[in-house]
This record gives C-alpha cells, sequence and structure tokens, in this order.
C-alpha cells in the first residue's frame, strides 16, 4: 500500500496592548490659624499689650491669606506675640514699692460725670482712722474727658480704689487709679478749707508739695482737685 504524509504549518497571533497611564492631584492643605489673645492691665503697661493684640491680628491674617508652612509660622508668631503683651501690661501696671504697708480696703469705683452744681471745699476737723473711697465725681468735664472715660471703661481699667490712713499730720495711700497702682506717704498742714501736702514718698516717683481743697464733716471727708480736660474731681472718703 502506498504511504501518508502530511506537513503541518501554522503562524501565532502577536500580543499587543496599552497600559493606562497613572494620575492625581494632591489636596493643598488647611491655612493654620494664629489666635488673638492680649488683656490690657495697667495704662503703663497698656503699649505692651496693645502691640502684642496687633501683632497677633497679623499672625492671624498672614495665616489664612497664605496658607500651610508660611500661615503656620506667620500664625504662631502672632500668638506668641499677643501673649507676650498680655504679660508686658499687667506687670507693668501693677508694680508698687514699699512707701506704706497699708492694706487697700476701698472698693472699686467707677467715676461719674455730673452735670449737677459743684461742691465747693468748707474745710472742717479731720479725724484719724482709715478712709475708703466710696465716690468720684466730675463736674465740667469735657468731651475730651469723657472720651477717654470711655476708652478705659472698654479696656477693663475704668474703676479707682484708695485707701487713706490719717494720724495726726501725716497720711499714707494706697490706690489703684484707671489700671495703674501706687502708694504714697505724706505730710499735711491745715489752713482754712485747704490741705497743704508734703509728699516724701511715692511709688510713681512723683513727690514734692501740693494743695488740696477739702471738707471734713463727721465720718465724710471730701478731697477736690482739678483736672484740664476733667474738670473738678470731688473724692468721697468715708471712715471705715
Amino acid at each position: 500500500g502506498s504511504s501518508g504524509s502530511s506537513t503541518g504549518s501554522g503562524t501565532g497571533a502577536s500580543g499587543s496592548g496599552t497600559g493606562a497611564s497613572g494620575s492625581g492631584t494632591g489636596s493643598s492643605g488647611n491655612a493654620a490659624t494664629g489666635s488673638v489673645s492680649g488683656s490690657i492691665s495697667g495704662i503703663a503697661g497698656a503699649s505692651g499689650a496693645l502691640s502684642g493684640a496687633t501683632s497677633g491680628a497679623s499672625g492671624v491674617t498672614s495665616g489664612t491669606v497664605t496658607g500651610t508652612t508660611s500661615g503656620a509660622t506667620a500664625g504662631a508668631s502672632g500668638v506668641t506675640s499677643g501673649t507676650s503683651g498680655t504679660a508686658s501690661g499687667s506687670t507693668s501696671g501693677d508694680t508698687t514699692t514699699a512707701c506704706t504697708t497699708i492694706s487697700q480696703v476701698g472698693a472699686a469705683v467707677t467715676p461719674m460725670v455730673s452735670t449737677g452744681a459743684a461742691p465747693s471745699p468748707g474745710g472742717g476737723t479731720l479725724v484719724d482712722g482709715t478712709y475708703a473711697l466710696t465716690a468720684f465725681t466730675l463736674y465740667g468735664a469735657d468731651t475730651s474727658c469723657q472720651t477717654e472715660l470711655q476708652d478705659v471703661q472698654t479696656l477693663g481699667i475704668g474703676t479707682v480704689s484708695e485707701t487713706y490712713v490719717l494720724s495726726g499730720s501725716t497720711v499714707e495711700v494706697v490706690s489703684v487709679e484707671f489700671g495703674t497702682a501706687n502708694s504714697t506717704s505724706s505730710t499735711f498742714t491745715v489752713d482754712g478749707s485747704e490741705l497743704d501736702v508734703d509728699t516724701t514718698c511715692s511709688a510713681a516717683g512723683s513727690t514734692g508739695t501740693s494743695a488740696v481743697g477739702f471738707t471734713a464733716a463727721g465720718t465724710t471727708v471730701l478731697l477736690f482737685g482739678t483736672d484740664p480736660d476733667c474738670g473738678l474731681e470731688v473724692q468721697t472718703l468715708v471712715k471705715q
């Protein structure tokens, strides 16, 4: 029989393909916010606290606009500056020196502006003892004075506390006036309805002589002073 034969042939299909390209966008970081702090305590320390508050506000603005690293840095700087302002205000405003050892017994009194008729010094007999301020009245205060009073009251330092100790011809005083603490030691002589005062020690550094009008009636003493803007200042002291 005849022999059979066959030849096998074929072509394999070529492989092909394209990988998808990767893509993505990173989200931007949130801006850091610097907080503003700073309380103002004391006229002498007011500039420090105001400076701190201003710097703090600048840090917050910068952090909001630039974002991420620069914002965080500026914000942190603002917070630090604000904090230092608070410390400066408190320290400068409350500093006293030992011109007296008496204690403050007077409550915080808010000065009042009066449009009524102003009293006049009447003199009288001063009685030894401890006196505390109970009222602070201004007569004839102009617009400038009233604006200043509103400003210090807004800042939280619009009150006055005073304690006087009379003994013979000497008087010792501790006070906190509009955030500024002071203490004095003085001698005085009576000249009619006027006290001629010689201050020998003052924590604020202001010594010397002055004339103060007064009225003494029982346990109450009125002291009279003047101010270019605030007019006549009448302080009411009551014996404790």
